[in-house]
């Protein structure tokens, strides 16, 4: 990419592809593939080893993530969620339950207001993200708040992103700041 602006462009229009291809994953085939995905989240060391986890709330059409989020407080898991708190910030707040949860941000699920905040750094964040390529690179909504909150974790903190297979392509366009996962789940594969 020569600019800035050709960067933006290329971003842009890659995030249209994306929503469109996974609007047209039908919703019992995203619940399908969902739990595919949690089956390989599940058996990963950094998952198994990991007390606390910070999730997100699968919003649209987005990998499902709310039977995953039960199903790791039942493992004994603390979990929280992200918040969005300002135009380039989320914090993370822990919950008891996915009832602990109200519609925040541009309809997304958040933490409800007396939630508690997360002051520790997790050993796992498990990240949403529109497009991933082979080299790890990972293409969000455009706002950059994952990129800023992985940017100031300290410590040991594995990050594994989750999607749908089709959101994974050959190369995506990325930049110095963007912050790739360590490792990607989807339903078919794992990129390390």
């Amino acid at each position: 990419m020569n600019s800035d602006k050709e960067l933006y462009e290329a971003k842009k229009a890659l995030r249209r592809k994306i929503l469109k291809l996974r609007g047209e994953i039908p919703e019992s085939e995203r619940r399908t593939k969902s739990e595919k995905i949690y089956g390989r989240l599940c058996r990963e060391d950094a998952f198994i080893n990991a007390s606390v986890i910070f999730f997100f709330a699968g919003y649209g059409t987005e990998v499902r993530t709310d039977f995953m989020i039960e199903d790791a407080m039942k493992k004994g898991k603390k979990i929280a969620l992200p918040k969005v708190v300002s135009d380039t910030e989320i914090e993370f707040y822990f919950i008891n339950s996915p009832n602990d949860l109200a519609e925040g941000y541009k309809g997304i699920p958040e933490p409800h207001e007396k939630a508690e905040k997360a002051l520790i750094d997790p050993e796992l964040i498990v990240m949403p993200g529109l497009a991933f390529d082979h080299e790890r690179n990972r293409t969000g909504y455009g706002r950059g708040y994952y990129d800023r909150y992985l940017a100031q974790l300290k410590g040991q903190t594995k990050s594994i992103a989750i999607c749908f297979d089709e959101q994974i392509l050959d190369t995506i366009p990325s930049e110095e700041n963007d912050i790739k996962p360590d490792r990607i789940i989807s339903d078919k594969r794992i990129i390390n």
